[in-house]
């Protein structure tokens, strides 16, 4: 007698609970049932795409860090001039100006330019950066 109580009990909750979960049609035809959450994380998922779009993690040599703007476009305009295949960037992050050149896939790419540099900047180290998308060569 429990056994038919309980199996009609858990029959009842399922009739409840299941049309809680309104299903959706996509372009296909097919029944999408998912937490309202879900679409929601895919809504962050893209909207961060969109703001780094073009840049992918690499790598980058810092050679200045200082309180001066002046300084650093000093510092940049002095590095492009002597190496002028590598970008040069200035970097804000307060209340520091930060200037870091060039645009690495991998870290052994930005240890030969730091191996390069170590000379005139003794002060230089490699870091994780966003650098654009390079043109792939067929």
């Amino acid at each position: 007698m429990t056994r038919i109580i309980l199996l009609l009990t858990v029959l009842q909750l399922v009739y409840v609970v299941a049309p809680a979960q309104k299903p959706k049609k996509d372009s296909s035809g097919v029944t999408l049932v998912q937490d309202k959450r879900i679409s929601e994380l895919v809504n962050r998922h893209v909207a961060s795409n969109k703001a780094e779009r073009g840049l992918m993690p690499g790598f980058r040599v810092q050679i200045f860090f200082g309180a001066s703007k002046k300084s650093a476009l000093k510092e940049k305009a002095g590095f492009v001039e002597k190496l002028p295949d590598y970008e040069g960037y200035v970097i804000y992050d307060a209340p520091y100006f930060k200037v870091r050149v060039g645009d690495f896939r991998t870290h052994l790419q930005a240890q030969k330019l730091h191996k390069e540099l170590y000379e005139e900047y003794p002060g230089a180290f490699i870091v994780k950066d966003m650098i654009p998308i390079p043109d792939w060569e067929d």
